[in-house]
């Protein structure tokens, strides 16, 4: 007589990690919860607009092959507004005026003769006038860029305020946030969870 036990197989299921990079951080989070994997934020300033809060990094580099549940750390752009630089200003300096000097004359048998003085003369100076800097009112704006939708790519639709000065600066009101889908881009995308390659909508 044989006999045979047969025990229950047990395991951690394990998942890809997908890429990441290049995609909106509110994306990203989306992206690998849907797959059972935790997130770790980090933020780096940002000099250009439309890269605020796009993933410029991923600590776990796509592809690799780690269990559900795990963290994975990366870091998003936040845009920062550097106002301009305006040098210190000396205005222009005047040295004082002096009017011509003529000897005193002494005719002959006549007492001595002086001409009038004349104090040195200042033109009256004027500082230049510098208008102060007003703001208008925060105004909506949309940025469009790829954004995942299931397995296909569609464009994403990003809404945010700023507002101009009479000096022609921007400044941020508001970060961007997602709003909804265009039109679609491809389908059946490698980034987005498909087995690709990219076919037509």
């Amino acid at each position: 007589m044989v006999t045979r036990f047969y025990g229950i197989k047990t395991g951690v299921r394990k998942v890809s990690v997908p890429n990441i990079i290049g995609i909106n951080k509110t994306q990203a989070r989306i992206n690998l919860s849907n797959i059972s994997l935790t997130y770790l934020e980090q933020t780096t300033p940002g000099t250009v607009l439309s890269d605020n809060d796009i993933v410029s990094a991923q600590g776990t580099a796509s592809g690799s092959v780690i269990p559900r549940g795990s963290v994975v750390q990366y870091t998003y752009k936040v845009f920062t507004f550097t106002p301009p630089y305006f040098p210190p200003f000396f205005p222009p300096f005047f040295p004082p005026h002096f009017p011509p000097f003529f000897p005193p004359f002494f005719p002959p048998h006549f007492p001595p003769f002086f001409p009038p003085f004349f104090p040195p003369h200042f033109p009256p100076f004027f500082p230049p006038y510098f208008a102060a800097e007003t703001w208008g009112p925060c105004t909506s704006y949309q940025v469009i860029q790829p954004t995942c939708n299931g397995e296909d790519v569609y464009q994403g639709i990003y809404q945010g305020t700023r507002r101009t000065s009479s000096l022609g600066n921007v400044e941020v009101c508001s970060g961007l946030s997602f709003i909804g889908f265009g039109s679609c881009i491809a389908s059946n995308n490698r980034s987005c969870g498909g087995s690709g390659p990219d076919g037509p909508c």
